[in-house]
């Protein structure tokens, strides 16, 4: 199993400190592993994002809705390695279990925090200004008047043949959304 951990946020401008934002996940779980099948064992999860903002600027903000406001998310390196490739689920004996993240179902695309190799998502809140958002990962209109909300999918992937003992293995990495 592999868990999914909200750590910070960082508010705009226009915000006040009653803004709030939550990450709920559907975390990553590849089930039962088999080193001698000879393919890789791949599952799915997601990162849910959700905010309601504080309304200095009601008029504005809250009646119109996040136009052209940016969320980036990003993903820990492995807490068991360190590293964003390979990372690692550890088990109780010790042993390492070689895994990725991935944004893309083919699995090219290293989910993390854009250095190593790695990409972040952005995901811009347009309300009716779809054009405030050009070079965004995802766009999209609002869940509601007072808050958004926008689902990530997560593509995981262990690779075939690792020679490990049974066991349950674990990871846990920090999803980090910055505004």
């Amino acid at each position: 199993m592999l868990l999914l951990t909200a750590s910070s946020f960082s508010s705009p401008l226009w915000a006040s400190a009653t803004t709030t934002c939550t990450i709920s996940d559907m975390g990553v779980a590849f089930g039962s592993y088999d080193p001698t099948i000879g393919t890789a064992t791949a599952a799915n999860g997601s990162i849910t994002v959700t905010c309601t903002p504080g309304c200095v600027l009601y008029v504005l903000v809250c009646l119109s809705g996040y136009e052209g406001v940016d969320a980036t998310i990003s993903l820990s390196p492995s807490s068991s390695n360190g590293l964003f490739a390979p990372r690692q689920m550890l088990s109780g004996g010790g042993q390492m279990l070689a895994y990725n993240l991935y944004l893309d179902v083919n699995h090219t695309m290293i989910f993390g925090n854009g250095s190593s190799g790695t990409s972040d998502v952005t995901y811009c809140f347009t309300g009716v200004n779809i054009a405030s958002c050009s070079g965004a990962t995802y766009t999209g209109s609002p869940a509601g008047a007072n808050s958004q909300s926008q689902s990530f999918p997560v593509y995981g992937l262990l690779p075939a043949s690792q020679n490990v003992s049974a066991g349950a293995y674990t990871d846990t990495l920090t999803a980090t959304v910055t505004f």
